[in-house]
């Protein structure tokens, strides 16, 4: 029997991948300027903790004290990137975790990280990947769908969001 592509994918190549791919969020995700601003610490920590919600500018903003205006702009300034594009990255991170460490179907990865559906997920993964969820899960389930036993192991090449 001839063996599957995901089965001779060696521990080496997946590694590198999933290096890659982790290599495209780590530096957009700057956890000490949260550290040193309080506003910005606290709008992190409450979206962590429920990161299901959908989190608006608005309410991102109203957990700083701040307008919605100035709290785009002084985020903007502070990280270099959008809060759009930063609560994005964060979801997508938790959802590449997710992928590698669970059985969840990419529906249910999407709804627990706080995307609308599997478009969306679908969408903040090439956006920022260059690949979907579905190709990656793909790259590392066996023949039999069962997620491969040293993905979870590659796990720790995620950043952790949570």
């Amino acid at each position: 029997m001839p063996q599957s592509v995901e089965t001779s994918w060696s521990i080496d190549r997946r590694d590198r991948a999933v290096q890659d791919l982790a290599s495209l969020i780590e530096p957009e995700l700057d956890w000490k300027m949260f550290e040193t601003c309080e506003r910005l610490g606290r709008v992190a920590s409450r979206i962590l903790a429920s990161m299901a919600k959908p989190w608006s500018l608005s309410e991102a903003a109203s957990v700083a004290c701040m307008s919605p205006t100035y709290f785009s702009s002084f985020f903007s300034r502070r990280l270099g990137i959008s809060y759009n594009r930063w609560l994005r990255i964060v979801r997508v991170a938790a959802a590449l975790r997710l992928l590698l460490t669970t059985d969840l179907s990419v529906a249910r990865v999407a709804a627990t990280v706080g995307f609308r559906g599997t478009r969306n997920l679908q969408r903040a993964f090439r956006q920022t990947l260059g690949m979907s969820a579905r190709t990656i899960r793909g790259r590392i389930q066996d023949h039999k769908g069962h997620i491969h036993k040293d993905s979870r192991k590659l796990a720790k090449n995620v950043p952790v969001v949570t």
